[in-house]
């Protein structure tokens, strides 16, 4: 078992090392965590304030939106287990056409009891994603792991802008500035 402190630090680390991709100078992008006790989605333009936030606020769910010509282009999403088990994390990269609709999706999950990273990747075929590849390694050697059954939460696959948890925010994007964040429901 991870500690909640542990599992939140993590968090915080990828977040950190995610956000700081290529291209994101270049780009604006949006910062986004669920409070978990107002159970609200807030957005930030400061990276900083968000990175202090997470923290403060014990948040499991994050993600970095990237903009490009007003339209979301890339977004990072981050997703913990719960704290008192902190049995695993997944990072999920989703590339976006235009309309807002899933180009590709690049999906890792950490199960830290199995010692197993699991990396999918997912292609937009006639609006379904369908997985192109899958890589399974050890967490602690980075070496290829023999095919067995190993756990992996089971979570969703999104296929718009539209569908992620989030998106009712994305629409408040006008509203993010400054050092204030924008809050919006998790309730849907």
């Amino acid at each position: 078992m991870v500690s909640p402190r542990l599992a939140r630090t993590l968090l915080v680390i990828s977040s950190i090392s995610w956000s700081a991709s290529p291209g994101a100078a270049n780009s604006p992008t949006v910062y986004v965590l669920k409070n978990p006790q107002k159970q609200q989605w807030c957005g930030f333009l400061n990276q900083q304030l968000w990175r202090s936030q997470i923290d403060e606020d014990g948040a499991l769910e994050t993600a970095s939106v990237e903009f490009s010509d007003g339209h979301p282009l890339r977004i990072k999403l981050t997703e913990a287990d719960d704290p008192e088990s902190g049995d695993w994390i997944a990072y999920d990269t989703y590339m976006l056409d235009d309309d807002g609709s899933v180009r590709s999706l690049q999906r890792t999950t950490n199960v830290l009891p199995g010692d197993v990273s699991r990396t999918e990747s997912f292609v937009n075929r006639e609006g379904r994603l369908l997985k192109a590849g899958v890589t399974i390694k050890s967490l602690k050697t980075g070496r290829s792991v023999a095919p067995r059954k190993f756990w992996f939460p089971n979570r969703l696959l999104l296929r718009n802008v539209t569908a992620m948890p989030f998106s009712a925010l994305l629409a408040r994007i006008s509203d993010i500035h400054g050092t204030e964040p924008v809050c919006v429901s998790a309730v849907k």
